[in-house]
């Protein structure tokens, strides 16, 4: 009996050490990944019309999988989505529990789904402001839509979840990162 609460401890405590490295690992990777490959396949981007500022409507970094190093951008696209999936998993225990926690924990997962989607590369048209016309281009085009959702509704539902908790009042200041970081880590990705 005693081995079992040690072992469902021990799971615990590694998926918690898990969700804290793969969060802080998703914004970060996903940024440098898509930057670098911004910069090695710049002339292919340019041929489209995209510009860093201004330019032709490109869907930035969704192009990048049609580009020369596409296979780069689509595991970007899978490996942030299953660190998103990872923290997700991994939060869900730490929140308290209320309602807003649960939707955030499921809004956090959606989000490293919708990620994960995304491998499914955009259609030749769309890169041109066109339409998807492939199953695979309108998969990627719920991903999108789904990132979207989930990045705008995520953050102010994780605030709601970890308000008035236990790291998150005024009086500790140098414990508020308990309160902010899923908020900063949802955004991240």
């Amino acid at each position: 009996m005693a081995g079992n609460t040690t072992d469902a401890a021990v799971k615990r405590a590694t998926l918690r050490r898990a969700g804290v490295l793969a969060g802080r690992l998703a914004g970060p990777f996903f940024l440098v990944s898509v930057g670098l490959n911004t910069w090695a396949s710049i002339d292919y981007l340019h041929q489209l019309g995209w510009e860093f500022v201004g330019g032709e409507q490109v869907p930035w970094p969704s192009a990048l999988a049609r580009g020369p190093y596409g296979w780069a951008q689509v595991a970007t696209f899978a490996v942030t989505g299953v660190l998103i999936v990872i923290l997700a998993v991994a939060v869900r225990d730490q929140l308290p529990h209320r309602r807003a926690s649960s939707f955030g924990v499921v809004l956090l997962g959606l989000l490293g789904v919708a990620l994960i989607l995304a491998v499914f590369q955009v259609d030749a048209p769309m890169l041109a402001d066109g339409s998807p016309v492939t199953w695979h281009g309108r998969v990627h085009a719920i991903a999108f839509l789904l990132i979207i959702a989930t990045e705008v509704l995520a953050p102010p539902t994780m605030a709601l979840a970890v308000r008035g908790g236990p790291g998150c009042r005024p009086s500790q200041s140098p414990y508020a990162w308990r309160c902010i970081t899923p908020i900063v880590v949802s955004q991240a990705g």
